[in-house]
């Protein structure tokens, strides 16, 4: 199921969300900016709207992350009142550290693959 309905749209920005079993991934291509922030809000919307057992949210494709982006990951978990947890996919470095010092990973879980994420 694709959740944004067409990347070209929302140049800088692809997503999709793929059933696993108990738990949604959605996968986020390309930059999270504030220009984008919109439309990662409607993906987390329409698969936390599922009510999933997990959310993972996949930031591997991600080659940029914003303050912005950062706040609607927060938002989502907020807005799910810990209804459904959320895990987050992060392997780089330039996407995984401002997830650190922002302090986003005491909230919520970061992991270098989907499998972990899935698994934990």
């Amino acid at each position: 199921m694709t959740v944004v309905p067409d990347p070209r749209n929302c140049p800088g920005l692809a997503a999709e969300a793929l059933r696993r079993d108990h738990a949604i991934v959605v996968r986020l291509a390309g930059e999270l900016d504030l220009a984008t922030v919109p439309r990662l809000r409607q993906a987390l919307a329409a698969a936390l709207a599922e009510r999933p057992a997990l959310l993972v949210v996949d930031l591997s494709a991600v080659e940029f992350l914003a303050a912005a982006a950062i706040g609607e990951l927060v938002s989502a978990r907020q807005g799910g009142r810990g209804a459904t947890p959320i895990r987050l996919v992060a392997t780089r470095a330039a996407i995984r550290r401002p997830l650190e010092i922002t302090g986003v990973t005491r909230e919520i879980p970061v992991y270098p693959t989907v499998g972990q994420a899935l698994a934990e």
